[in-house]
């Protein structure tokens, strides 16, 4: 940790000032990830750094007393038996246009290091598959019956959507690509709903936010911005939201992270997870959601939304060919 922000993502750390995302390589490996660069010891992959979260057990969802408590969010525990790499930051508009060539973005001129925002969840999970084989990888998802946001029809070639013309993927069927559990799969994919909340929570249990603090009773839906919490600490120093945001995405990794390097896990943009959306089925190990469904699980909270939503537990779903503005994602990798 070279600057003592609790974050030590990458070799000379990336301190609250830097641009990590539009760093020089300074070790000639073709990846421009942190300031001072990601060397080949650190999980890195193409310009995304991937932060180390370990193996363990937590308590997922929320007690009945938390101030904005959702009848969704039942607590139980949760053991993560495998190590993964998550992201982090959000997607980039960069990130995601330099690996398929476009960027789908309702605000494309939000200035550097903006999360790209506007994507299917099939979006996503072609941007993952892209990483994978670029890796040299064994891409997680297979994609097939694939129709474009503009109505084209292009059966497997799925990337074939990827264009300011076919706009993305609006339909597909998705699976894993010879895997019974998304933890099993060799290459990079949306986390799972258990893994986002537990890299969320920062290695913090029991509290709504990363940095320890929960809510007071009234301030839910809070957009007056300098929103103190229990703890003392200010949501605004850890989340962008109604309160501090000028209704827009904001660049990335501005913020302080949490006990895991992570920016941005409350606010911003929500942020899609693999899984379908269903109720929690009790405690869990290598949690995932159900086998079929309708709608898919993002997490997060975004810059217009209050308090509430962008607490660790909160849940929201959507449709997978559905988009919006304040919708965007990061990747995960289960530790080989």
């Amino acid at each position: 940790d070279g600057d003592g922000d609790g974050a030590s993502e990458c070799e000379g750390d990336c301190d609250d000032t830097d641009a990590w995302w539009n760093a020089a390589d300074d070790d000639g490996d073709g990846w421009t990830t942190c300031a001072g660069d990601c060397d080949d010891s650190d999980t890195t992959v193409l310009d995304i750094c991937m932060a180390a979260i370990p193996a363990g057990t937590f308590t997922m969802g929320s007690q009945e007393s938390e101030v904005g408590h959702e009848t969704n969010e039942t607590q139980h525990e949760v053991m993560l038996t495998r190590g993964f790499y998550v992201s982090v930051a959000e997607v980039t508009q960069e990130q995601f246009e330099t690996r398929m060539g476009w960027n789908p973005s309702y605000r494309p001129n939000c200035g550097g290091g903006c999360p790209v925002e506007y994507v299917h969840w099939f979006d996503a999970v072609a941007m993952a598959n892209d990483v994978s084989t670029s890796a040299g990888l064994l891409a997680c998802y297979v994609l097939s019956d694939v129709e474009c946001q503009d109505g084209t029809s292009v059966g497997e070639d799925y990337l074939d959507c990827m264009n300011e013309t076919q706009e993305g993927i609006q339909a597909a069927v998705v699976s894993l690509n010879g895997e019974a559990s998304p933890y099993e799969c060799e290459g990079y994919r949306l986390p799972t709903e258990a893994e986002w909340e537990y890299s969320a929570r920062g290695g913090v249990q029991g509290a709504s936010f990363p940095n320890g603090g929960n809510l007071y009773p009234g301030d839910e839906e809070y957009c007056d911005g300098g929103l103190v919490l229990d703890n003392g600490l200010y949501l605004d120093d850890v989340a962008w939201y109604c309160g501090n945001d000028s209704n827009s995405p904001e660049a990335v990794g501005q913020l302080l992270a949490n006990g895991y390097g992570l920016y941005d896990m409350s606010g911003n943009v929500w942020e899609w997870c693999h899984d379908w959306e269903g109720d929690y089925q009790g405690d869990e190990v290598d949690q995932v959601g159900p086998e079929t469904g309708s709608e898919r699980v993002f997490r997060g909270g975004c810059y217009g939304g209050g308090a509430r939503s962008l607490r660790n537990a909160n849940r929201n779903r959507y449709e997978p060919g559905m988009r919006s503005e304040s919708l965007g994602f990061r990747l995960a990798r289960t530790a080989p």
